[in-house]
């Protein structure tokens, strides 16, 4: 009696090509600059915030971005 692979099953079992190595090695690359890139932002996030902090010292808003809205007029600033 003769046993074969079903259809659905034999395609995952088939060698790799050079083009699948290639796409999995390219994705690979790409998640791992993906990951040292957010590194760096988190990094600079940092900085930023060190900076702000020494410059404007600390009023307990840790994180909150502030901004000053000035209404403007039809007839320019008074």
């Amino acid at each position: 009696m003769a046993v074969r692979i079903p259809q659905c099953l034999s395609t995952s079992l088939s060698r790799e090509t050079g083009w699948d190595v290639l796409d999995y090695e390219l994705r690979e690359q790409k998640a791992q600059m993906l990951g040292n890139l957010g590194g760096q932002v988190e990094r600079a996030l940092a900085a930023l915030r060190a900076f702000d902090a020494a410059v404007h010292g600390t009023d307990g808003e840790d994180g909150v971005v502030q901004c000053w809205m000035m209404p403007r007029t039809s007839s320019g600033p008074s």
